[in-house]
């Protein structure tokens, strides 16, 4: 039993046979020479082959398990019970061999290898080496990770103290390898060519610090990490992210080699290979590690034990934009977050993305330093143009688009060689490129013609290679959401050639031969060649094949779509509906956008010209010549469905982008719009008394088209169903439930007009309660009826809170007393008080008897009964406080306090609002106080701040759920996590507030600006006459132009003219003050007006003087640019009543209902 005891305190627990003992006793004295103790087998407690529970326990209390593996070892049975032991106990192994002993001795216990996998075990294949010796054997074994592990922790007794854990040279040496491999696979290009010069400035934007190496040597990251050594925050993650080009690629692959250099284990990790067939984890075992389950498992080990300083993997996860829609979620939020950043204590994440998507990301928020890659400023620009011989740019958009390394390269690499190209025929270069796909387009022509230099230059196949094989393969990996190409299917593209496909034929037909005449055929087999040798647009990695940059691929991509529009413009006859490209797939702006490029689209842009609109190419409505875009419209009409809505999408999107949202005087009749995002698309556009308006006659068309299905007024009131639902009501009387899982609103229910006071709902029936101020209705979810209401009988008080009793009975308070309850007929029930009084907000702890009540000047007050005095005092540490304030208050001889009051402006509430929410959570230990645009949470029992938040909108309501917390800001849904943290946004709809509203000079109707910088022109019926940009200015007087006589508006001073200005509505023309004016007078509101207006923040109300007494109401949407566009015999739910009306008011032309 002594034996028993002693062995409990043991590190490493040594397994080997008896037929070793000799030897091993050898190698455990070298051991406990290092300070290290050993269990050892020296009394044969196996002996006979009876397993004893002395060893079980030594193996369980033991740190480290050493198996020494022989030919006798792995046949032995108790040896074999040792390892499984040790294995189910989920101990550090470590694997040696003393002899040549191999998997094949013993088949059946091969697993016992696995652990170390083969050629990295100590020893494999040969066993101790006889030159070197049992104590240089013993030092290898102690230079291991587990028996490193085990020294720092016999040093520090603390787990969370390991200091940095040296790796063994094999495991520097695979990493280095592995990044040798990964930096040649990146593209030649974009590490050789993008100048150290370039790279960069990072922003850390919390601080806003800005980060570059001055002697222009490392990336700005480097220069970053090595700043941030004994920072406060220096063991967060970090995620950079920039736009397309700023060259985070290269970054994380500098700073991999950087840290390498310094002997700290770092692996760069391209994401775009990552999905739900090869996971994070399975990319590190197979790729990183090879397969090699030692490595494996040291990476492992290291990455779980905490680090002090230095990180014992620094991953750099590069491009969480490029990881596949379907996966991203299981990425960032399982496996990058719970593991990589929760479970694995001893490893730093570097990221990249190109957004920050918040409904995804916000999870990792506190855990990471948020960098943002900062564009090249333009005196940065124009030093390396000059540099490179080149004038310095001044266009304002061409500066915007080269502002990123990769496109200032290939921008510079053109310009530089411009002149020599312009006598080449076939190349047509853009003169101003001033977007990121006329660039690419540049550069690709020039390249193709730096080819022409070369030995057996084949124009015809570099042709075809650049405009159809290579867009054909960046669609393939577009339509898949890849990034890559396996081999196999970049066979079968070229094959597609070799079989001359239908698309090809037309691709030869209608350009090739014209530009390449005499020539019959191409040798398709070449061109892969080309294509990754000779222009280097593609390189070869493990996977297949992958473009040097995603905007390479993106642009093949769009080529590939621009190459159908071109086919379908010159034979109608080829269209086939299911075999569309356009039809297949909702492409992403980026995409589109360089489709719009390569079609040319921004040639058929409407143009403003001394006020007067031009349209080029076009006459009437019809497609303009210089638009394939709009020709295809054609194809689609009176065809409904998935595909016709993709491919209608598609076309208008790439207008709009190419069009600059300017899209009057198109026919967009008969087509099935119901995907397209209609809003701040301008139909219309007009001068003086010139209507250009676009047609949708007979289109498919819903509501949502234009306006998203949110609330159109703020949010007043919200309750949690306890399951997967959100109710909120609003102030125009409007309930709505929303989904939390599907991130989608519902049903919709209107019962009043007035504002919704409160909700509450009864889980076992279903049933959500509804108050407003003079009313409450039972609605059942499940019918979707009213299934009882209740009034108030009072003229002197009005509803204020809503719930369910416990019986399932509906209770209400009034705001005169909102802590008294009472059934439904007013009758007070038993309540701990006998009374209140009036406050705009207070409630009662769901578990004890305390309550919160609003105060004016933005305090709370809290009460607590105490059952000792029986009376309503302060909560213990409120009291603590009060008694702390007032021993120095007399100290300093200043009056002595009788109560303690919580002030919201101690947690950062600012301005003159009121407080206008209290909520508990369900076990009454935290608390949601609302005031303006600030949420705060307290700590119930201390009142300390938890968390707060700041919304861009204000807070009329907020209520706990299940794992977050439910807000209603302004219009808008927000669903945040426990730590505040935003997980969901539902947007309420396009309303915005009416800033001022004046009546037209010659009384004819209303001139309303909007905060978002809209002004419309309103007739008497409050219908949408016109509408101008005028860009945010809201107050200004009527004035007449003395020498044209004209009526203008003159607007305040302002950025643009510092002395004020003058705007003409009609012509769109504004210009300075001047002198040349005199004001205009007329009576504003005159008993002899028929109508008097009154303006409600977002909507605006005009009550006739006389009988009938007609009131008229126009809500304030805003980006709806309609007015004289016709929706005649339109389908979808536009076609609806309410929506007719929704049209005809914001000046659409629907004659039988005008008529």
């Amino acid at each position: 039993m002594n034996q028993y005891q002693e062995s409990m305190r043991e590190d490493v627990f040594l397994s080997y046979s008896h037929n070793d003992s000799e030897l091993v006793e050898k190698i455990a004295g070298s051991i406990r020479s290092y300070g290290f103790s050993c269990w050892i087998d020296k009394d044969k407690l196996r002996a006979q082959e009876n397993f004893n529970a002395a060893i079980d326990s030594a193996i369980d209390k033991s740190i480290v398990f050493i198996a020494f593996l022989s030919k006798t070892y792995v046949n032995k049975p108790y040896c074999i019970h040792e390892f499984d032991r040790a294995i189910d106990k989920q101990m550090s192994i470590l694997v040696v061999c003393i002899d040549d002993v191999n998997e094949n001795t013993n088949r059946q216990n091969a697993y016992l290898f696995s652990f170390s996998a083969g050629h990295d075990i100590l020893g494999f294949g040969t066993g101790i080496n006889e030159s070197e010796g049992i104590e240089v054997f013993a030092k290898k074994i102690i230079a291991s990770v587990p028996m490193e592990q085990l020294k720092r922790y016999s040093v520090s007794g603390e787990v969370k103290d390991y200091p940095p854990i040296s790796t063994p040279d094999y495991i520097i040496a695979r990493l280095r390898l592995y990044h040798e491999r990964q930096y040649q696979q990146s593209g030649n290009y974009a590490l050789n060519e993008i100048r150290n010069e370039l790279f960069p400035t990072i922003r850390n934007s919390e601080i806003n610090i800005l980060y570059k190496d001055d002697d222009k040597k490392d990336v700005s990251l480097v220069k970053f990490l090595s700043e941030l050594d004994g920072q406060a925050n220096h063991d967060k993650h970090i995620l950079i992210t920039g736009e397309g080009g700023m060259g985070k690629t290269v970054s994380l692959l500098k700073t991999a080699e950087y840290l390498l250099g310094k002997r700290i284990n770092a692996i760069y990790v391209p994401l775009s290979k990552i999905d739900a067939d090869l996971t994070l984890d399975q990319y590190l075992e197979r790729i990183v590690c090879g397969g090699n389950q030692s490595m494996w498992g040291n990476l492992r080990q290291l990455m779980s034990v905490p680090y002090a300083a230095v990180p014992n993997i620094v991953l750099l996860l590069d491009g969480i934009n490029e990881v596949s829609l379907s996966y991203i979620e299981t990425l960032v939020k399982s496996d990058i977050k719970k593991k990589y950043m929760d479970a694995y204590s001893g490893v730093k994440l570097v990221m990249t993305s190109r957004w920050f998507d918040n409904s995804i990301m916000h999870n990792l928020q506190e855990n990471v330093i948020p960098l943002e890659m900062q564009p090249l400023n333009e005196e940065a620009i124009n030093l390396y143009l000059q540099n490179m011989g080149l004038p310095s740019v001044v266009d304002e958009k061409v500066l915007s688009v080269i502002r990123t390394p990769l496109m200032l390269t290939l921008f510079a690499d053109v310009e530089k060689h411009k002149e020599k190209y312009k006598n080449i025929e076939g190349i047509v270069l853009v003169e101003n490129p001033n977007t990121v796909g006329k660039i690419l387009s540049n550069f690709f022509q020039t390249q193709l013609y730096r080819a022409a230099e070369e030995e057996n230059f084949d124009r015809g196949e570099h042709l075809a290679l650049l405009e159809y094989l290579l867009p054909k393969i960046a669609f393939h990996m577009v339509k898949n959401q890849s990034y890559s190409i396996s081999s196999r299917d970049l066979r079968n593209s070229i094959n597609g050639i070799k079989k001359e496909e239908e698309r090809f034929t037309w691709y030869i037909d209608d350009k090739w031969d014209w530009v390449i005449r005499g020539r019959t055929s191409i040798h398709a087999s070449e061109l892969l060649g080309i294509a990754t040798t000779g222009l280097h647009f593609l390189i070869q990695t493990d996977d297949g094949f992958e473009f040097l940059h995603q905007s390479f691929r993106d642009y093949f991509a769009a080529y590939y779509i621009a190459n159908e529009l071109w086919a379908y413009a010159e034979d109608k006859r080829r269209f086939i509906e299911d075999d569309s490209v356009l039809g297949s797939y909702l492409f992403s702006d980026e995409i589109l956008s360089f489709v719009s490029d390569v079609v040319r689209e921004e040639s058929a842009c409407p143009i403003q010209c001394d006020g007067r609109w031009n349209f080029p190419g076009k006459k009437g409505i019809k497609p303009s010549e210089n638009s394939v875009v709009e020709s295809a419209f054609s194809l689609w009409r009176d065809k409904a469905g998935e595909c016709a809505q993709n491919a209608v999408a598609n076309l208008v999107n790439i207008l709009r982008i190419g069009r600059q949202n300017l899209l009057a005087w198109c026919d967009f009749s008969h087509l099935d719009l119901r995907k397209c995002w209609l809003n701040k698309c301008r139909f219309t556009v007009w001068y003086e008394d010139k209507y250009y308006a676009s047609s949708f006659d007979g289109a498919w068309i819903d509501r949502a088209n234009f306006l998203t299905d949110g609330h159109e007024a703020q949010i007043s009131a919200i309750v949690f169903d306890g399951q997967s639902r959100v109710f909120s009501g609003d102030k125009a009387g409007v309930v709505k439930s929303c989904s939390i899982v599907e991130q989608s609103w519902g049903d919709t229910v209107q019962l009043q007009s007035s504002p919704v006071v409160d909700l509450a709902w009864d889980n076992n029936n279903e049933i959500l309660a509804i108050m407003y101020e003079n009313i409450v209705f039972c609605y059942s979810v499940k019918k979707k009826a009213v299934v009882s209401s209740y009034g108030n009988s009072s003229k002197s008080k009005t509803f204020r809170y809503v719930q369910f009793s416990k019986e399932h009975e509906v209770n209400v308070s009034f705001d005169l007393e909102p802590l008294i309850w009472c059934d439904v007929y007013g009758q007070k029930l038993p309540s701990e008080l006998s009374y209140d009084v009036p406050a705009r907000c207070a409630k009662w702890n769901p578990q004890r008897k305390e309550f919160i009540r609003s105060n004016m000047l933005q305090l709370l007050s809290v009460a607590r009964f105490d059952d000792s005095t029986l009376s309503w005092e302060l909560p213990p540490t409120l009291k603590k406080k009060l008694a702390d304030d007032n021993k120095f208050s007399k100290e300093s001889q200043e009056k002595k306090k009788s109560t303690l009051y919580l002030s919201l402006r101690d947690a950062g509430a600012t301005g003159n609002g009121n407080i206008c929410c209290i909520q508990y959570n369900g076990d009454g230990s935290r608390v949601l106080i609302a005031i303006q645009n600030l949420l705060v949470e307290y700590d119930a029992e201390s009142f300390e701040v938890l968390n707060r938040k700041v919304f861009s909108d204000n807070i009329q309501c907020a209520c706990y759920m299940r794992n977050g917390v439910a807000v209603g800001s302004g219009s808008n849904l927000i669903i945040l996590d426990s730590d505040f943290s935003e997980e969901v946004v539902l947007q309420g709809s396009q309303i915005k507030p009416i800033g001022i509203v004046s009546e037209d000079y010659e009384g004819n109707g209303y001139y309303v600006f909007s905060s978002n910088g809209e002004v419309k022109k309103l007739n008497r019926e409050l219908v949408v006459q016109n509408m101008r940009y005028t860009g945010g200015k809201n107050g200004f007087v009527w004035v007449r132009d003395r020498l044209t006589n004209h009526i203008q508006m003159a607007f305040l001073p302002w950025k643009r003219f510092p002395f004020g200005s003058r705007y003409s509505y009609e012509t769109d023309r504004i210009e300075p003050l001047g002198w040349r004016y005199e004001f205009v007078d007329f009576p504003v509101n005159n008993d002899d007006d028929e109508q008097r207006f009154y303006k409600m923040d977002s909507s605006l109300l005009v009550i006739e003087r006389f009988p009938p007494y007609r009131k008229i109401k126009y809500t304030n949407y805003t980006g709806i640019w309609i007015f004289g566009c016709s929706f005649n015999d339109i389908h979808g739910n536009m076609a609806n009543r309410r929506n007719i009306s929704f049209l005809i008011q914001n000046g659409g032309i629907v004659h039988d209902i005008n008529e």
